[in-house]
């Protein structure tokens, strides 16, 4: 029993390419759904990294800060709520250009993904109509 599965399974795989390159729809949108896959993860690491530069950034500067209030204003509440008030400023700026970021990548995927889904139709409607307007074969007619 399993070997006549095995054989079935083997069997449908074998068909499966033969399957695919006879239907016009399904070869371009697989090609296009993997240009806007790969498009898409650039703009994510890119993103990945400016978000790890500012969290890395923010790091510094909260250091710079400790080490500023503990050596100059330790003593004064009024430098100790100034450097406060500044690093909380560079935070909110941080976090603003996070969320600019975050909406940018979110328009760019949402472009790749039509524009892909545009290319992938065009070309499959390309496909479809030459078969369409094909001309066929005319025979003669013994007489």
């Amino acid at each position: 029993m399993a070997d006549k599965d095995a054989a079935m399974v083997d069997d449908i795989v074998r068909q499966m390419p033969a399957m695919f390159a006879a239907n016009p729809v399904v070869g371009p949108p697989v090609a296009h759904f993997w240009q806007a896959q790969e498009k898409m993860l650039q703009d994510a690491e890119a993103f990945s990294a400016h978000w790890f530069r500012r969290r890395q950034d923010a790091t510094k500067l909260a250091l710079d800060t400790a080490r500023d209030v503990r050596t100059n204003g330790g003593s004064e509440p009024s430098a100790l709520i100034e450097a406060m008030q500044d690093w909380q400023q560079h935070a909110v700026e941080r976090i603003a250009e996070d969320f600019r970021e975050w909406a940018s990548l979110c328009a760019r995927c949402a472009g790749h993904v039509a524009s892909v889904d545009v290319a992938a139709e065009t070309e499959a409607a390309k496909k479809t109509s030459n078969r369409a307007t094909a001309p066929t074969a005319r025979h003669a007619t013994p007489v």
